[in-house]
């Protein structure tokens, strides 16, 4: 392998890792909100923080849709 063509692979590697590295911290975020949406009120306030839910629940989501006025039962005119 010549000079260039190693030097252009160290290069192409460390942009590799630059954007995996841009990507992850992109994610977490979201994987974040995903897993807190998971946890019950307590769970999501407790210190010291927990990733995991204990017993991942979907109560949250039914409880917001529960009070959203698309998801009602009564026709409207």
């Amino acid at each position: 392998m010549s000079g260039v063509a190693s030097a252009k692979r160290r290069s192409n590697i460390v942009i590799h890792l630059i954007l995996i590295a841009g990507a992850v911290i992109m994610v977490l975020p979201f994987l974040w909100m995903v897993l807190t949406s998971l946890k019950t009120t307590t769970e999501a306030t407790q210190i010291p923080i927990r990733l995991f839910p204990a017993e991942p629940s979907l109560r949250g989501y039914k409880d917001a849709l529960a009070q959203s006025p698309f998801c009602t039962t009564t026709p409207t005119r």
